[in-house]
C-alpha cells in the first residue's frame, strides 16, 4: 500500500476558517449555525496576516483551511501564498468546486498540500456537472499531493455510504484516501443517532470498508473522532485488525492517530475562535491583539476536561472500556452527551 506524502494527520496544525459561507448546502455540515447568518463574511488579508503571526508565536508549522468553502475567499491566491510562506504543510477541506484560477493556485502549492475533497455533498450525489467538474478538479492533484475523499455519514445502514462510492471514478478511488467520518453533532441540535445504535454503526463501518476494497481499492482508510470502542464486536475487530485499523476502536491508540481535539483549536473568519465543532456553539473567545495563543489553547483544553468530568453518560459508567484517563474511553464527543443530557440551555452564554 503506497504512502502519503506527508502521512495525514499526524502534525501539530490549527484550523482557520477562511469564510463562513459555502456553494453547497450539506444537512451533516458543522459550519450551518454559522452559514445561517444573515451576512456572508470571510477572513481578510490583513486578518489572515494577524492570526499568522500569533500562530508562528506559538510554534504552528502547519494549518488547515476549513469554512465554509475556503477557496470562496475574494482573496484566496494571496492567503494561499502568503501561507506557503509562513508553513510547511496546508490541508484545505473543500467541496471541489472551484475556479481555475484558484486550481492553478492550489497546483502551485504541490507538494506541501493536503487535499481533503468532500464528496457527500448535494452537488456531488445528484448532479452530474458538478460531480464531473469536482472529479476533473480532484485528478490533476492525484499523483503528485495529498488526496482524500471525504464522506460523512450516520452509518445507521451502508446504502446511502455505498451509493457515493458507486458515483466516483474507480480510478480516482485507487489513486486516493478515502475518509469515512461518522456524523458527529453539534451542542444544542438534534442527535440523529443514540448509543443502542453504535454497534450497528460499527458494523455498517466495516461492510463500507469491505465494499471499497472491492470497488477500490483506495490508498488508505482514514477516520474521524466520532468512533468508539463499543461501536465494534469482536468479530469486527478482526476484520479491522486484519487491515491495520486498530486504532479506530483502542482507546490506547486512537487519539493519537485522529487530528480533531484539543491539540488544535479553529480560528473563524471573525477572529473568533472555538475548541471544536460540537462545543462551537457554547465555547468561544476572541483572537485578540494581547491574546497569548498557546495560553487560549491550554484554556479551551482545561474546558474540555472540566466537561468530560462533568457530563458522563449513565450507560458509559457501566462500560468496560470506560475512563477519564489516558488509554481509556470518556464516552461519545461532548457535543452528543451534552445534547442526550438534555442540558445545552445551562451554556447559551460563553464560557
Amino acid at each position: 500500500m503506497e504512502s502519503e506524502p506527508f502521512p495525514i494527520h499526524t502534525w501539530t496544525h490549527e484550523n482557520i476558517h477562511l469564510s463562513d459561507y459555502c456553494n453547497q448546502n450539506c444537512p451533516f455540515c458543522f459550519a450551518s449555525t454559522e452559514m445561517a447568518k444573515t451576512k456572508r463574511k470571510e477572513m481578510s488579508f490583513n486578518n489572515f496576516r494577524f492570526v499568522t503571526k500569533k500562530l508562528k508565536q506559538a510554534g504552528i508549522l502547519n494549518i488547515d483551511f476549513l469554512g465554509g468553502e475556503p477557496t470562496l475567499n475574494s482573496q484566496f491566491p494571496k492567503i494561499l501564498d502568503y501561507a506557503l510562506k509562513n508553513f510547511f504543510i496546508i490541508q484545505m477541506f473543500t467541496n471541489g468546486i472551484f475556479s481555475v484560477k484558484v486550481k492553478k493556485a492550489l497546483l502551485k502549492a504541490i507538494p506541501r498540500l493536503v487535499l481533503i475533497f468532500n464528496i457527500g455533498t448535494p452537488g456531488f450525489r445528484f448532479n452530474a456537472r458538478i460531480r464531473k467538474e469536482v472529479m476533473d478538479n480532484i485528478r490533476p492533484f492525484t499523483t503528485t499531493a495529498t488526496v482524500v475523499l471525504s464522506m460523512v455519514s450516520s452509518f445507521m445502514n451502508e446504502r446511502e455510504a455505498i451509493e457515493i462510492i458507486d458515483l466516483v471514478d474507480p480510478l480516482l478511488l485507487k489513486q486516493t484516501m478515502f475518509k469515512l467520518s461518522c456524523l458527529s453533532p453539534t451542542a444544542g441540535s438534534k442527535n440523529l443517532i443514540s448509543i443502542k445504535d453504535f454497534p450497528k454503526i460499527g458494523h455498517n463501518v466495516c461492510k463500507v470498508i469491505s465494499y471499497l476494497e472491492k470497488v477500490g481499492p483506495p490508498k488508505k482508510a482514514v477516520f474521524n473522532s466520532m468512533y468508539r470502542p463499543c461501536m465494534f464486536s469482536d468479530k469486527d475487530r478482526e476484520f479491522l485488525n486484519q487491515r491495520d485499523y486498530r486504532y479506530i476502536y483502542d482507546t490506547k491508540t486512537c487519539h493519537s492517530n485522529l487530528s480533531y481535539g484539543t491539540d488544535c483549536i479553529h480560528v473563524n473568519s471573525d477572529l473568533k475562535t472555538f475548541g471544536c465543532y460540537p462545543l462551537s456553539t457554547i465555547n468561544t473567545f476572541s483572537l485578540e491583539k494581547n491574546t497569548n495563543y498557546g495560553k487560549l489553547k491550554q484554556k479551551y483544553a482545561e474546558i474540555e476536561e472540566g466537561l468530560k468530568k462533568k457530563f458522563t453518560l449513565p450507560q458509559c459508567r457501566k462500560c468496560s472500556y470506560f475512563g477519564l484517563e489516558e488509554g481509556q474511553c470518556s464516552g461519545p464527543c461532548l457535543g452528543f452527551r451534552i445534547n442526550a443530557l438534555k442540558v445545552f440551555k445551562k451554556f447559551k452564554q460563553t464560557v
